[in-house]
């Protein structure tokens, strides 16, 4: 770290030094947490998912962070080779799978010299959702090797010690209030068949939509375009936002997965480049939770966290049926 950050870290951790042992351990840590998410902020640090998908590869030294399930393996034993045989470095390792991203494993290795107590030997083993700072050192095929630099659970405070929960970012379909209306049509509806979406072609799903929102200005689709829909007709609550949508008629009428929506699933990423406090994602038919999770991951950004929607096939029938554009 460089410039502001640094110093401020240096600063507090020379105060922290002044602490008996247990003080200073807790006090040095708190300090480093503080740069830690000060220049994720300042360097706009993207998560690791983000960074997997696109065309743009990723390269050793790429800084990240992640906040997901995380496999860890041998803490216990590193922690036993630590202090009862004196072994330095001690390691154990962990690995983190995304469903969302087929045959790419993330994996590292962990000193147990920076564990100080037993209790953290335990939150560090097994499977456990973790945050997960840290930057790559080496890529070999689709493994992907890293190096934390902090790992532990977010909290809301340090005194409290009470566990971060980040705002939900994904919005139910009525709670748009432009789309209020389809709370009227229940999922059970027996006209819902989502074979219908078969018929209405993608022209028209924009058509549809459009007028639902009353936005006139449609233009034709390009191929250099980053959302099919871009409008700045939508509320949520009565506050004016924008919005972006992607749109998926029955050209693939199937279980949306990632790989349906563009090289790496990059259709998703030029979405969020949009000027959006929004991103909607419709399709006609179901939509896997792998392309879910990768809609959250770019909305939930540290520095500029935002909302998505996500509107399958039925939703789909359920919000034209509201607004009379289906028989």
């Amino acid at each position: 770290m460089t410039g502001s950050i640094a110093e401020t870290l240096k600063k507090n951790l020379l105060n922290a030094s002044h602490y008996p042992d247990i003080l200073r351990k807790h006090e040095a840590n708190r300090a480093y947490n503080q740069s830690i998410v000060e220049y994720l902020v300042k360097h706009n640090v993207q998560p690791l998912q983000t960074l997997l998908v696109g065309e743009t590869p990723i390269k050793p030294g790429t800084m990240f962070w992640v906040e997901t399930t995380i496999a860890f393996q041998g803490a216990g034993k590193a922690w036993e080779q630590l202090n009862y045989y004196n072994k330095v470095p001690s390691y154990f390792s962990f690995r983190i799978n995304f469903e969302e991203f087929e045959n790419v494993i993330i994996e590292g290795q962990l000193n147990a010299e920076h564990l100080y107590t037993t209790s953290s030997v335990d939150q560090l083993s097994r499977i456990k959702r973790k945050f997960l700072f840290g930057h790559v050192q080496e890529i070999n095929g689709k493994a992907i090797t890293v190096r934390a630099l902090l790992i532990g659970d977010r909290v809301v405070h340090d005194d409290e010690m009470l566990l971060y929960e980040p705002k939900r970012a994904e919005l139910n379909i009525h709670a748009i209030d432009e789309f209020r209306e389809i709370k009227r049509i229940s999922h059970k509806d027996p006209s819902l068949d989502i074979n219908i979406n078969k018929t209405i072609p993608e022209k028209k799903i924009k058509q549809y939509l459009a007028e639902i929102i009353a936005e006139s200005g449609v233009d034709k689709d390009w191929g250099g375009e980053q959302s099919d829909l871009f409008t700045t007709h939508l509320h949520v609550d009565g506050q004016q936002l924008r919005a972006a949508f992607v749109l998926k008629g029955p050209s693939k009428f199937h279980k949306m997965q990632v790989k349906d929506l563009g090289k790496n699933g990059d259709q998703i990423a030029r979405l969020f480049d949009e000027p959006a406090d929004i991103f909607i994602l419709q399709h006609c038919h179901d939509i896997a939770s792998s392309v879910i999770k990768t809609m959250d991951a770019f909305a939930n950004q540290i520095n500029r966290p935002r909302k998505y929607c996500i509107i399958n096939g039925i939703d789909t029938l359920r919000l034209f049926k509201a607004y009379h554009k289906l028989p």
